[in-house]
């Protein structure tokens, strides 16, 4: 077996490989591929991630082909009249660098909504705006 690995482009060859319940030589299972996919879903940095395999004469060639989700950036902030940029920031816990996924929108969203009912402002509405570079 020959294996490949497409489209990553922040996380190492290595972490991937490692978290593929086979290698080179090994037999490819179903089990097995459903494992991989799964151990590297459970990174939180892939939005996709697929195995294919092409077969050769003597074996096969399988292709790992990730998706890895956007990486932030910068944050903005606006109409935040009642709590202050730096307030939010330590609230979110998230800085540029950090991938985003809707998960962790989420949680963000879910974080800075009960800061505001914590002042008494149950009401609050939170718009994202995502703007790819």
């Amino acid at each position: 077996m020959e294996l490949n690995i497409v489209g990553n482009q922040n996380i190492d060859e290595e972490l991937i490989r490692s978290l593929l319940p086979f290698e080179v030589g090994d037999f490819l299972s179903f089990e097995k591929s459903s494992k991989a996919i799964k151990n590297l879903y459970q990174l939180g940095v892939f939005k996709d991630v697929e195995i294919d395999k092409q077969d050769l004469q003597k074996g096969i060639t399988v292709n790992i082909k990730v998706k890895e989700f956007p990486q932030l950036t910068e944050i903005v902030f606006k109409g935040n009249d009642k709590l202050k940029k730096s307030k939010l920031k330590e609230i979110i816990d998230i800085s540029e660098g950090s991938y985003w996924a809707p998960f962790v929108q989420k949680e963000i969203s879910n974080k800075i909504k009960k800061e505001y009912q914590k002042k008494g402002y149950h009401l609050v509405k939170l718009n994202f705006e995502e703007k790819e570079i």
